[in-house]
């Protein structure tokens, strides 16, 4: 990716960790003003111009399909143990690098977690 002036800009990732328990109240999203919370994040990460890919790892097939809806890119269903209360969002980011290195040869300059 090419800055305005040509300069290669840094392939910048955004990584949106989504747990469904915290997300979800009685199967339905969490909303605010009547727009899923997960709606704001991703369109912040969209709409960023040093932004190249928006994934969102969830442990919930719902939230997965929702966050596809909303245009970020969600590859995986991140597995049921690293959903659990005491887990650190570092090891929620390491699952989500090896993924793509395994599943895609991805290997982003930057990582944002959101």
């Amino acid at each position: 990716m090419r800055n305005h002036a040509g300069k290669r800009m840094p392939n910048t990732l955004v990584i949106i960790p989504v747990r469904g328990s915290d997300a979800q109240r009685n199967g339905s999203p969490i909303t605010l003003l009547g727009k899923p919370l997960l709606a704001y994040t991703i369109e912040a990460a969209l709409n960023s111009p040093v932004v190249f890919r928006t994934i969102v790892t969830t442990d919930n097939p719902d939230l997965r399909k929702l966050a596809i809806d909303l245009g970020a890119e969600a590859p995986f269903l991140r597995p049921i143990e690293l959903a659990e209360p005491g887990i650190s969002l570092d090891h929620v980011l390491q699952h989500c690098f090896l993924w793509l290195a395994e599943h895609e040869k991805y290997h982003p300059d930057v990582v944002i977690p959101l």
